[in-house]
């Protein structure tokens, strides 16, 4: 797992990748420089090292001096990258797909988690219109109720008036 680092001063960059075995390469660029690119060519420059030179694939940490292959190979990717603005197509070309591909790749997360959420609000809803189904049949058992007291109510203040009235007409007569 590399481990990409820049610093900025006085106009300057400072690029720096760690490797797997903790070894840091370094490199300084004008601040204006693409860092994908810088960043393509420490990776580069790593891969190479691993690739072609035997002591870094068995002690890298214990690697003294380089090779003059390794320096030759270095000194070839110095120059493939120096002016970035006439850097081989294929590289600009993979590192706006690496740049698409991670755009993408955060979408489609963005459109999972959008979806899981849609979900979501969906079983929410139907619980709600369930919720608010069984409110309405309640408060429509409620109110029936509610008349039938109201009627029974004015039933029997209508007998006490009924028996009243005749009380009185049986005390007077």
């Amino acid at each position: 797992m590399d481990q990409r680092q820049k610093s900025e001063y006085q106009g300057f960059s400072w690029h720096s990748l760690q490797d797997q075995n903790s070894i840091v390469y370094f490199a300084v660029t004008h601040k204006d420089f693409p860092d994908d690119i810088c960043s393509r060519f420490l990776k580069q420059i790593t891969n190479q090292l691993y690739q072609n030179e035997a002591d870094f694939k068995k002690d890298p940490q214990n690697v003294i001096s380089l090779s003059q292959n390794a320096r030759i190979s270095i000194h070839e990717l110095h120059s493939k990258y120096q002016d970035h603005k006439n850097l081989d197509k294929t590289i600009v070309a993979q590192s706006t797909l690496e740049k698409v591909t991670g755009m993408m790749k955060q979408n489609i997360g963005k459109i999972i988690d959008n979806r899981n959420e849609f979900n979501d609000l969906e079983n929410k809803s139907g619980n709600l219109k369930d919720t608010a189904s069984r409110f309405r049949m309640n408060s429509a058992k409620l109110e029936q109720q509610a008349k039938w007291r109201n009627l029974r109510m004015k039933l029997i203040i209508l007998a006490m008036i009924v028996l009243l009235t005749i009380t009185i007409f049986w005390l007077v007569y």
